[in-house]
């Protein structure tokens, strides 16, 4: 798949992404109006209405000498209180990835590399202040999880321009160098401020990683 038609689908994942949250808002809206137990929104840190950014890096891709970058963004459409007391935030999330890891042989070297997107449905549990009973350290966390499909582009780059110009004339063509797949997405945000916190996360696009990221709400 070529970078224009990866850069394509990408931007249709975002357009579903964008409709699939606002009819998502509409369908928890009409449905809450309905309910005969509907209350107040219980505060939480992803209450419906919430925006948020986040950039992370990969710890294992930098532990093994490696890179991997995701920044990503985030909206919540609706939530579920247990008993009016426990708050659970529903919400949609566009997650885009880079990474790469190198292999070094002496003077000879080359690199994986993956850029892709994923487009999530995720789930969140941050007690805040809806909770008077639970510590003031748990008030600060929240916990998130996230499932859903990835799409990827794959090549190696070799610091061989004989190798490299073999690999994409002979190997390339014949090679799955794009596809989608299941992703998932999962950890914990500690907040400092109702606006800024950082988060620790696992991630799995067709590989695993483990992320730390500066996540900002709005």
């Amino acid at each position: 798949m070529t970078m224009k038609k990866l850069v394509w689908v990408v931007a249709m994942v975002w357009v579903a992404a964008v409709l699939f949250g606002a009819e998502a808002k509409k369908e928890a809206t009409s449905a809450s109006k309905a309910s005969s137990k509907a209350s107040s929104v219980l505060d939480s840190f992803y209450k419906p209405g919430t925006f948020a950014i986040n950039v992370g890096f990969d710890l294992l891709a930098l532990a093994w000498g490696g890179f991997g970058a995701y920044p990503g963004i985030e909206f919540t459409f609706s939530q579920y209180a247990i008993d009016n007391k426990v708050p659970l935030d529903f919400g949609v999330a566009v997650q885009g990835y880079y990474y790469t890891f190198q292999y070094v042989y002496f003077t000879y070297s080359w690199s994986y590399n993956y850029l892709g997107v994923g487009l999530f449905g995720t789930a969140h549990f941050g007690p805040k202040n809806s909770m008077a009973d639970v510590p003031d350290f748990l008030k600060h966390l929240d916990f998130y999880a996230g499932v859903g499909i990835f799409l990827q582009n794959y090549w190696v780059a070799f610091s061989d321009p004989t190798t490299q110009s073999y690999y994409d004339q002979y190997v390339k063509p014949n090679a799955k160098t794009a596809w989608l797949g299941f992703a998932s997405i999962g950890g914990v945000t500690y907040f400092f401020t109702d606006s800024f916190g950082i988060r620790f996360d696992g991630t799995y696009y067709g590989y695993g990683g483990t992320t730390i990221s500066a996540v900002f709400k709005f």
